[in-house]
């Protein structure tokens, strides 16, 4: 990309891949910016990027819609992409790794007491919320509404919560 100023709209950007063939018609450019070489208008169909494996330059059609998504220079065609191995040994393993992570992360509900709100004058706050099981920590949702820096609260131990609730009795 190359800026240049314009006498009334200040700097504009020239963006444009193959504008130039080679150092002579780029110095021209630059002593006219507005020379025409018929060279910058761009269409769809004509597009090509260079891929990141072969650097060899492609159409659109010969990439992938994801790998083309992700712009020149970081796209891989799909010939380069049908050489590279599916699934590798490290693939896999860290395909365990997150599952295994997955795993922890299953929530649970918990009681949590606040013991800052009484002094900030808010009353007492106990409540419940879904924390997953292997870090059930959390904040107070009234003093994080209030301050930024509020403190980690950890779960009532499992014995020791108490609350209300409803018990339903069928009889048989």
């Amino acid at each position: 990309m190359t800026k240049l100023p314009h006498p009334k709209q200040g700097y504009n950007e020239m963006w444009r891949r193959s504008a130039y063939d080679s150092l002579e018609s780029l110095a021209i450019l630059f002593e006219n910016p507005r020379t025409h070489t018929g060279k910058g208008y761009r269409q769809a169909k004509d597009a090509v990027a260079g891929c990141a494996k072969c650097g060899d330059q492609k159409k659109k059609n010969e990439y992938t819609p994801s790998q083309w998504s992700k712009g020149a220079g970081k796209c891989i065609c799909i010939e380069c992409s049908e050489e590279a191995p599916r699934l590798t040994a490290d693939a896999l393993e860290q395909h365990n790794r997150v599952k295994i992570k997955d795993e922890n992360k299953s929530l649970e509900r918990r009681q949590f007491n606040c013991p800052t709100c009484p002094k900030e004058g808010r009353g007492k706050h106990v409540f419940f919320k879904r924390v997953p099981k292997m870090k059930p920590i959390c904040k107070c949702p009234k003093c994080k509404k209030i301050k930024d820096d509020c403190e980690r609260l950890y779960p009532i131990p499992k014995g020791e919560e108490k609350g209300y609730g409803k018990i339903y009795v069928t009889s048989s």
